[in-house]
């Protein structure tokens, strides 16, 4: 349920969020200090291939539950809690781009109710394009490393969508292996992209992970010195 008026309390511990600190200039901001650090914000910019990536969580038991009550739980008061802290730096550095979300299964959405990438990204006011579809309903989570790097087979660029010549901002909840990032970044350069970034809410640790760099990744840099 979307609720209509003002948010004058946390949306994670529904506390009102007078006495915690900066929240209590921010009266229309979702998140208090105190959950926000419970999230354990870890940001960091690394490279998928050959396109600069950046992600704002570690995947975390505490971002792993969030996440599961938002997409799973079809809570949609929580989509801009991911993002609202680090919204208005986000807004600077990717000014002029526009964003692409990762493709998903229309039944799903249908099933959720809503596209829980536009609602995550969209506190950051940057158009939308939806250039990229998924033709059968195949999820990352379920998927060994080997289907993983093969994930380009089930995903194609939109009939009448165009990109041409614009600075493209691919957005997604989660990366892990980098091959869903990869193969759509690719994708939209094939189609006449002027430069394409990535930006993830979170960033999972698990062994295919630590593969992958060895085949693409770059060490992580420290946040503010991303092009």
């Amino acid at each position: 349920m979307r609720l209509d008026s003002a948010t004058l309390f946390c949306k994670i511990c529904f506390k009102d969020k007078a006495g915690f600190g900066w929240s209590d200039f921010e009266n229309d901001h979702p998140l208090c200090d105190e959950c926000f650090a419970s999230m354990e914000p870890h940001e960091e910019v690394f490279k998928v291939g050959p396109y600069y990536a950046r992600c704002l969580y570690s995947y975390t038991e505490r971002i792993r539950s969030l996440l599961y009550q938002f997409k799973g739980c079809k809570d949609i008061e929580l989509a801009d809690v991911f993002l609202a802290k680090q919204a208005p730096i986000l807004k600077l550095i990717y000014s002029g781009y526009e964003m692409v979300p990762a493709p998903s299964f229309r039944r799903r959405d249908l099933d959720r109710g809503f596209n829980h990438v536009h609602e995550m990204f969209k506190c950051l006011g940057l158009p939308f394009i939806d250039a990229l579809e998924k033709t059968d309903d195949i999820k990352q989570a379920d998927s060994n490393f080997e289907e993983r790097l093969n994930i380009s087979r089930h995903i194609r660029f939109r009939d009448g969508a165009s990109v041409l010549s614009r600075k493209i901002l691919f957005v997604d909840d989660l990366i892990t292996t980098g091959s869903t990032a990869k193969a759509c970044c690719d994708l939209l350069m094939g189609h006449g992209a002027k430069t394409v970034r990535v930006l993830a809410m979170g960033h999972t640790r698990k062994k295919e992970a630590e593969k992958a760099k060895r085949k693409g990744f770059r060490a992580p840099s420290p946040f503010f010195k991303s092009p």
